[in-house]
């Protein structure tokens, strides 16, 4: 728990320093900065969310609230578009396409990451902690839909196999 601090306050400096120094004016610092907003998110669910699950003991049903909160999926996003982001810009053949990443339209993929993230919540599956496998496991149990619970255990027989 200790070391999940040491680097989240480690985090926040180097945020501090990127919007100090006026690096926030070029458009994949700016990107840059919101994933780190995103990732900061990201290890409170990750380390301080899932160790306060596993002292407590808690399931699904106990903190359902909690189990949809997660920043993983939206910061997945970013790093997808700041991937695009970085190809756009450095290779020759997608020039066209730099207008996606300049002026306002930088707003737009920080809302579409947002809007996922949101969104996220309404159209999938939530994945609850399970404290007997201290892991993120995704349930069979929390769902009435027979068709996706046979289509997950053929998968993971063809797994074995």
């Amino acid at each position: 728990m200790s070391l999940q601090l040491l680097l989240q306050t480690l985090y926040i400096l180097c945020l501090m320093a990127m919007a100090r120094g006026h690096l926030l004016k070029i458009p994949r610092y700016r990107l840059m900065f919101f994933n780190g907003i995103i990732d900061i998110i990201d290890i409170v669910s990750g380390s301080f969310q899932t160790a306060y699950f596993h002292f407590t003991g808690a399931v699904f049903c106990s903190d359902e609230v909690l189990s949809w909160i997660g920043g993983w999926c939206e910061a997945t996003f970013n790093c997808m578009v700041f991937a695009l982001n970085r190809v756009i810009k450095m290779m020759p053949p997608a020039r066209r396409l730099r207008f996606l990443f300049q002026g306002n339209l930088m707003f737009m993929w920080m809302f579409l990451s947002v809007l996922f993230m949101v969104g996220r919540a309404f159209f999938t599956r939530p994945t609850p902690y399970n404290t007997v496998a201290s892991a993120y496991v995704g349930s069979l149990m929390i769902t009435d839909d027979l068709e996706w619970v046979e289509y997950l255990e053929l998968s993971f027989k063809n797994k074995k196999i």
